[in-house]
C-alpha cells in the first residue's frame, strides 16, 4: 500500500488546531480558564514596568528555575505588539497542531485525532498553555529523533537536541518528561535482550520517580529557588484517577509482542505510574497525563485488536463523562 504524501498528514492537524483555536469553548465550559489570568497578569506587569520587572538571576540554574525561555517569549510578544488574546490563541493553536501532527505521523491514523477532543486536552491547550507549548517542543524533538541514527549532525539531529534543551526552560517539568523519554529509548534498545519485561521496568521506574517526587520534590524545588509547594495544589479524586490506573493495565497486558519493546509503550507506562501514584498520595501531577495524551493514545492504537477496541470505547466513554461535568449538564 502506497504511503500518503507528507502533505496529507497536515490536513488533520490543521483542522484540529483550528477547532481548538477558533471554537468558542469558553461558552460551553463551566468556569473560566483560570491559568490564563496568571499569564495575563505577567503580560500586564512586563508591559507596564518593562522586561526587567522580574529578576531571573544570572546562572543556568536561575534561568532554569525561572523558566527563562517562557519569560523571553512573553517579552517578545509585547515587543511585537501582540495582544494577550492573540498570544494565547497563537500558543494554543501551535501546541494543538504539533500534538496532532505527532499523533498522525506516528500512528498513521487521522481518526485518532477525535480522541484529542476531550476536556483534558482542551483545558491543556486553552488554559495550561505553558505546559502545552513545552511538551509540543519535546514532541518536535521526538519527531526529529527518527533520523538520529542515519545522519551526522544533520538538521534533524540539531533540531532534536535543541528542542530537548529548550523545553525545560519553558516549563521545568519537562526535565522529568525528557528523562522518561530517554529511559524509554534505552529500554527499547535493550528490547528482547532484557531479562525483565520492558513494561515492568517502566512501571517500577515510574513508581520510584513518584516516591522520589513525593518525598524530595519540595526540597529540590527549594534548592532551585522555586517557591512552589507541591503539596498545596489540589489533586484529582480517586474516581477521576481510576480510569488512568485501568489504562496502565490495558497498555501493559494488551500490547502486542513487538509493541512491548517500543519506546512509547515504556514512556506511557512510566508517565501513568508517576501520575497515578502521586495523585493518590496527595501530589498533583495529572498535568503530565494531559500533555502526554498524544503518546498515550498512540500506545492504545498499538494494542492487540481486542484490547485496542475496548480501550477506544473506554476512552470515549470516559471523555463523554468528563464533558458532562465540563459543560455542567
Amino acid at each position: 500500500m502506497k504511503r500518503p504524501a507528507s502533505g496529507f498528514w497536515l490536513i488533520g492537524p490543521i483542522l484540529y488546531a483550528s477547532l481548538i483555536g477558533l471554537f468558542p469553548w469558553s461558552i460551553l465550559r463551566v468556569g473560566d480558564f483560570s491559568d490564563l489570568e496568571n499569564y495575563s497578569a505577567r503580560l500586564r506587569a512586563i508591559s507596564r514596568y518593562g522586561s526587567g520587572y522580574y529578576d531571573l538571576g544570572s546562572g543556568i540554574l536561575d534561568y532554569f528555575s525561572n523558566e527563562f525561555v517562557w519569560y523571553w517569549i512573553l517579552v517578545k510578544s509585547i515587543d511585537f505588539g501582540v495582544s494577550s488574546q492573540a498570544f494565547f490563541v497563537g500558543i494554543s493553536v501551535i501546541s494543538a497542531f504539533v500534538s496532532a501532527l505527532f499523533l498522525c505521523r506516528k500512528s498513521g491514523k487521522l481518526l485518532l485525532l477525535l480522541f484529542l477532543i476531550n476536556p483534558v486536552s482542551i483545558d491543556l491547550y486553552l488554559s495550561q498553555i505553558r505546559s502545552a507549548l513545552a511538551f509540543s517542543v519535546v514532541l518536535i524533538g521526538i519527531l526529529c529523533w527518527q533520523r538520529w541514527a542515519r545522519a551526522n549532525w544533520s538538521k534533524q539531529r540539531i533540531m532534536s537536541v535543541s528542542a530537548f534543551l529548550v523545553a525545560p526552560f519553558i516549563h521545568s517539568s519537562m526535565i522529568l518528561v525528557i528523562a522518561a523519554f530517554f529511559f524509554a529509548k534505552f529500554l527499547e534498545a535493550r528490547g528482547a535482550r532484557s531479562r525483565w519485561p520492558v513494561g515492568l521496568l517502566a512501571v517500577v521506574v515510574g513508581l520510584g520517580l513518584a516516591i522520589a517526587i513525593i518525598v524530595f520534590g519540595n526540597l529540590m524545588l527549594s534548592e532551585l529557588g522555586d517557591r512552589r509547594d507541591l503539596s498545596t495544589t489540589a489533586t484529582r479524586s480517586a474516581l477521576y484517577i481510576f480510569p488512568w490506573f485501568a489504562f496502565i493495565g490495558l497498555i501493559y497486558f494488551g500490547a502486542s509482542g513487538r509493541e512491548k519493546n517500543s519506546w512509547n509503550h515504556a514512556f506511557s507506562l512510566t508517565i501513568l505510574a508517576v501520575t497515578v501514584v502521586c495523585e493518590m498520595l496527595g501530589v498533583a501531577m495529572f498535568r503530565m497525563v494531559a500533555f502526554s495524551l498524544p503518546v498515550l493514545i498512540l500506545s492504545l492504537s498499538k494494542l492487540i485488536p481486542a484490547a485496542r477496541h475496548f480501550s477506544y470505547l473506554f476512552f470515549a466513554a470516559y471523555s463523554c463523562v468528563l464533558f458532562v461535568y465540563w459543560v455542567g449538564i
